[in-house]
């Protein structure tokens, strides 16, 4: 095996296009995604049928990119008729989903990103923001939430991140109203059913997975960024809890993951090839140790070349094995 360098940490992953021309939806139905140079869909002359850019609207592919808000920085895409990601892609993403009786948000991100945010709501309803969920209890994914808990949403989480709030005050953070306990919860607003897990340990406190499972969505914040080797050093990740975490999540019916990073959704394939990377760099960690080769050399000679294409792949990997190794090795 080769020995490879430690390469300078990259803190920005790259940009990908999702490309596409800004729309804004009109309507509640798939025949209303909105795809045209003026931000809406209309209806063509002497039809009834709706016209999304250069196509009718029955005619777009349900993987189509639908961005209905677009400031050039963030965007607000609609993934189904009444679930959005907003964010960037240089940055974060939160979750938007939009039911009959209200709006609910996971992550407001910072103040900059949630105000954005709250104004790119208000280009598709004037319905109330009623929730504002943590998915764990990192400052990063959590800041902002002022700007919705001042209009009125009730700010929730997992009692893991609450009680680390708690302990670990931000002042831009708001703490959260309410919590939950356990591994599930279930929230329905109006026509919508929403359901939240917490598989145990994987990353930071109190983790959790959002799942709809009448349009077969999950929403993955930094336990799954997709065609990329873990982050850096893996800081405040358990390795093994992390690979648990995403065979439970595969148990559950759903064909799209939205991210919390690098892009705004993607089949549910891309949570099966994390996973497997998690458990092919830990068997050939094991493999390594095994063959008497020293620990402390293992994670710079280390090589999983069916992985090369994975951004970072030369950056990261060293670090990534580190981390497993040291939870192997030592129990860390």
């Amino acid at each position: 095996m080769k020995t490879r360098r430690i390469f300078t940490i990259i803190l920005l992953p790259l940009l990908l296009s999702i490309g596409l021309t800004p729309a804004l939806l009109s309507g509640g139905t798939p025949d209303a995604f909105a795809l045209n140079i003026s931000g809406r869909a209309y209806t063509a002359p002497d039809s009834d049928q709706m016209v999304c850019g250069d196509k009718l609207c029955s005619e777009l592919d349900e993987r189509d990119t639908i961005i209905v808000y677009d400031d050039g920085y963030y965007q607000l895409v609609q993934i189904t008729p009444n679930v959005y990601s907003f964010g960037s892609e240089s940055a974060a993403f939160s979750l938007v989903v939009r039911t009959n009786q209200g709006i609910i948000v996971v992550d407001p991100v910072n103040q900059n990103h949630a105000e954005t945010m709250l104004q790119a709501i208000r280009t598709i309803t004037n319905q109330p923001i009623t929730h504002l969920i943590y998915s764990h209890n990192h400052w990063d994914h959590i800041g902002g939430g002022q700007v919705f808990s001042d209009i009125g949403a009730k700010v929730l989480s997992h009692i893991d991140t609450a009680l680390w709030l708690e302990e670990n005050p931000n002042p831009k953070v708001v703490k959260p109203y309410a919590y939950w306990e356990g591994d599930f919860k279930e929230i329905v607003l109006g026509d919508t059913k929403l359901e939240l897990y917490q598989f145990g340990p994987s990353h930071g406190e109190g983790m959790t997975v959002f799942y709809l499972p009448d349009e077969k969505i999950v929403f993955l914040v930094d336990i799954v960024t997709p065609n990329r080797v873990g982050f850096t050093i893996m800081p405040d990740f358990s390795p093994k809890g992390w690979e648990n975490t995403l065979i439970e999540i595969e148990k559950l019916d759903f064909d799209t993951a939205m991210y919390a990073h690098k892009k705004a959704y993607g089949p549910a394939s891309e949570v099966t090839e994390i996973r497997e990377y998690l458990q092919d760099l830990r068997v050939e960690i094991m493999s390594m140790m095994d063959q008497g080769i020293n620990p402390m050399v293992i994670p710079s000679t280390i090589e999983l070349t069916e992985y090369e294409s994975f951004e970072y792949y030369d950056q990261w990997l060293e670090m990534n094995a580190w981390r497993v190794l040291l939870e192997m090795w030592m129990g860390w």
